[in-house]
This record gives structure tokens, C-alpha cells and sequence, in this order.
């Protein structure tokens, strides 16, 4: 049974507009999503490393976990390198509002110590609520 030339062109048709609308879907995604949010955390005056494909930060972030990793660690020493050492070195690195790019998550990390001395020195406020 062959096909018609109407019915073969439809279906060659539908099959390749389905398929643009998935890359264009999946461009989206990985692509210029990312880089527009990077744009407007900039524009908010966030810093942070520029958008890479695929595995964004995830390379640094592992390499600097088994450097940490690679060395003792001293009593005296101070903590925060060694347990989160992309974070400490983004934060030193930018400043106190960081972003940190990958296309399956993107984290915004933001170290404002007022706001956690306002939240947890003023308990009381929040258990009255309840």
C-alpha cells in the first residue's frame, strides 16, 4: 500500500515542525534562558563566572573538591574552605552575592549577615505566629 504524495509531504511536514519545535524547546533550555537570567543578575549588580554549556561550574567545583580533599587539615584551620570550597572561593572571588551557572541548576548564593542575625536572634517574633 503506497502512500500519496499529499499524505507523504503532511507527514514529512508534521515530523519536521515537531522537530524544530524540540530544538527550539532544548535551545531554550540550555541556551538562552541562562544567559538571560545571567544578564539581569548582572544588571542587578550580582557577579559571578559566565554561563558555559552543558556542565557549567560543575568541572571547577570538582576540581576544587579534591584539592581540599588532597590535603590535611589542621585543627587551627578555619572550616569553610574545606567543606564548601567552590562557595568560599566564589564568594572571595565576587563578593558577598554570588551566581553559579550549570543547566540543570542554577544556584544564587547570597551571604548577608544582617539577614541571618535578623532571623535567628528573633525567634520569638516567629514562634508567636504560630
Amino acid at each position: 500500500m503506497e502512500l500519496s504524495w499529499a499524505t507523504s509531504s503532511a507527514i514529512i511536514l508534521i515530523t519536521v515542525t515537531f522537530g524544530l519545535v524540540y530544538a527550539w524547546r532544548v535551545l531554550n533550555w540550555m541556551w538562552l534562558k541562562p544567559k538571560k537570567m545571567e544578564k539581569l543578575l548582572t544588571e542587578q549588580g550580582l557577579q559571578g563566572n559566565p554561563y558555559r554549556l552543558l556542565l557549567g561550574d560543575a568541572k571547577d567545583y570538582f576540581v576544587m573538591q579534591k584539592k581540599v580533599q588532597s590535603k590535611p587539615m589542621n585543627l587551627s584551620d578555619d572550616i569553610a574552605p574545606r567543606v564548601a570550597p567552590y562557595i568560599h572561593h566564589a564568594v572571595q572571588t565576587h563578593g558577598i552575592f554570588v551566581f553559579s551557572n550549570s543547566v540543570i541548576l542554577q544556584q544564587y548564593w547570597f551571604e548577608v549577615k544582617e539577614k541571618i542575625y535578623h532571623y535567628f536572634f528573633r525567634v520569638s517574633k516567629f514562634i508567636d505566629c504560630f
